[in-house]
């Protein structure tokens, strides 16, 4: 895959061996953080789509994303996803590789049948909530003291698939 920045990498489903430097960007990236053992049973849920990002032929991990199919989506198309964990390393934040992992997930919801995706964001990660934004999700609401460590207030959002079917083929 090509970024709008000319930045050539590869989405990739994420093993155990990546766990590592997926820790390393959660950490760089201030996520809410996940034990080995978290993400290493998410490699074992079929319903969690867990990708990499790495430069071709490169086995630097640039970038992660973890997210959730929750049960019962593949039996209508209001089913719903969770997007529990994204992170690009910084160094390469602002050339699309979230956008393009996003994509990515938002394929697999598609096949599965989900029509919205929840996330959860830390209310003074302005970043974060403008680049989902971007994406088309949405506001749902707020809840205080959600995050520990500092506790802070999480910015629930949404994004309904179906309705914006047409905003996520151009994203």
């Amino acid at each position: 895959m090509t970024t709008k920045s000319g930045l050539i990498f590869e989405i990739l489903p994420m093993t155990s061996i990546d766990i590592p430097e997926v820790k390393g960007i959660e950490k760089e990236a201030k996520l809410s953080v996940w034990s080995h053992r978290d993400y290493a049973g998410a490699l074992l849920d079929r319903d969690a789509l867990c990708f990499v990002a790495r430069g071709p032929g490169s086995i630097e991990v640039v970038g992660f994303a973890v997210a959730k199919i929750l049960p019962g989506a593949e039996n209508s198309n209001h089913g719903e996803a969770e997007i529990h964990n994204i992170g690009v390393r910084k160094t390469f934040r602002r050339k699309g590789i979230g956008r393009k992992l996003i994509r990515v997930l938002r394929k697999h919801f598609t096949e599965r049948k989900v029509g919205s995706v929840w996330l959860e964001v830390r209310e003074s990660s302005l970043e974060a909530i403008e680049f989902y934004r971007s994406l088309s999700f949405e506001t749902a609401y707020k809840r205080p003291d959600f995050y520990r460590r500092p506790a802070e207030t999480a910015v629930v959002m949404r994004q309904d698939i179906v309705k914006n079917k047409k905003a996520c083929q151009h994203n």
